[in-house]
């Protein structure tokens, strides 16, 4: 019976400014690095047999801070990078309110509705999610641990998909920079054993920290 981490990418600037980063390479601050080290320091007395990661920088410097003290690389998958915000990318909510009024309505009520110009779906990150977890699961082989480093959106379209929930539920979820949500898997069904767990790092922010 394999167990899966999932963990959101430590504190970034934009994060903790409240401002949307998508696929823009934003690295962690020093509270995200804190945060790192804090956790990886709980993550040395869990069993890892593998650790991947999205191909942003915040999250593979997330990644291989935790994955340090097991010695294993960290594997960068381009899947598993955050929603593509399109022309909202780097803007906070008011900019976006601003900018686009009828769209920003839709973000957190019926995401699967929402079109951001030169943006994507959430269906379609949450496709590319469930591709790089079928990839990593025919990588790994079955009961496997795996440590899964990615974004607050991408992971929430993930867990969606494990649980059976409808996309418009994701911001249901709250997923905070560096919190753990964990499934194992029972003949290759996921079960959830916990989620959003933070307990091992300092608190975050005062900025809001969604994305």
């Amino acid at each position: 019976m394999g167990k899966l981490y999932l963990v959101r990418h430590g504190e970034t600037v934009a994060n903790a400014g409240g401002r949307l980063q998508g696929w823009m390479d934003a690295e962690l601050n020093d509270r995200g690095r804190t945060q790192a080290r804090e956790t990886a320091a709980y993550y040395k007395n869990i069993h890892l047999d593998a650790v991947y990661c999205s191909t942003l920088k915040r999250a593979r410097e997330t990644a291989e801070i935790l994955a340090a003290p097991h010695g294993l690389p960290v594997h960068a998958e381009p899947d598993l990078r955050e929603f593509h915000f399109g022309v909202w990318e780097g803007l906070n909510h008011e900019e976006i309110n601003a900018r686009d009024p009828e769209e920003w309505a839709k973000f957190f009520v019926q995401p699967t509705a929402l079109r951001v110009q030169d943006g994507e779906t959430f269906a379609g990150l949450q496709a590319r999610m469930v591709q790089a977890w079928h990839h990593i699961q025919a990588q790994e082989g079955p009961d496997k641990d795996i440590l899964l480093v990615s974004h607050g959106g991408s992971l929430r379209t993930l867990i969606c998909y494990f649980l059976g929930l409808d996309l418009d539920y994701m911001w249901r979820l709250r997923l905070e920079n560096l919190s753990t949500t964990c499934f194992e898997f029972w003949d290759d069904r996921p079960v959830l054993n916990y989620a959003n767990a933070t307990f091992y790092r300092q608190p975050a922010g005062p900025g809001k920290t969604l994305w």
